[in-house]
């Protein structure tokens, strides 16, 4: 699972704590894409790969890709649906 906007893995808006990298690692492999420095050394320190930008994720395919209340926030939101194209799996 990749999220998108991910802030710190440790709250999930809309799906709380329940919904969070860091709920979701215990059962799955999760990694998520922050832009902030602290928020990306949170993941990093609950043992949850964080990368500052879709560029840095090369070629790897996840299962699901969520951008949960980030989307919106977005320059140029093109850019995220041809990258949620060519990296979700069938």
């Amino acid at each position: 699972m990749l999220d998108i906007g991910c802030g710190s893995g440790i709250y999930a808006h809309y799906w709380g704590i329940n919904g969070s990298l860091n709920t979701y690692k215990n059962f799955a492999n999760v990694s998520g894409v922050e832009i902030n420095d602290a928020s990306r050394e949170i993941l990093l320190s609950n043992d949850i790969s964080a990368y500052k930008s879709i560029e840095e994720l090369a070629n790897n395919k996840f299962d699901i890709i969520r951008l949960n209340w980030s989307l919106e926030h977005t320059f140029s939101p093109s850019k995220y649906f041809s990258f949620i194209k060519k990296r979700l799996k069938n």
